[in-house]
């Protein structure tokens, strides 16, 4: 990941990095994190392990931002939606759609 590029967090995700970070610059202790978050203490050993090694996208799930393995692709997509309009469908469509 750049530099430059941008995380796209939710605020909770906000919330849970800037009590990591604040963990992992030794304002706070990891016992007290992991209480503020509602975790276990190796839980938030684990996460200060990872946002050290991988930077701040590491509080973020593995999977965000990535396509889902049970969508289709946008040409299938496309005949299914095309089919649905054709005129031998027409009064099926909308109990099919429903």
């Amino acid at each position: 990941m750049n530099m430059n590029e941008a995380l796209n967090m939710r605020m909770k995700d906000r919330d849970r990095l800037h009590i990591i970070r604040n963990a992992l610059a030794h304002r706070f202790t990891q016992i007290k994190a992991a209480k503020l978050l509602g975790l276990s203490h190796r839980q938030v050993q684990r996460i200060c392990a990872a946002v050290r090694r991988g930077g701040d996208k590491e509080i973020l799930h593995g999977l965000c931002g990535q396509r889902s393995n049970n969508q289709l692709n946008s040409e299938m997509l496309g005949q299914a939606l095309s089919a649905l309009h054709h005129p031998s469908w027409e009064g099926a469509a909308r109990a099919v759609l429903a």
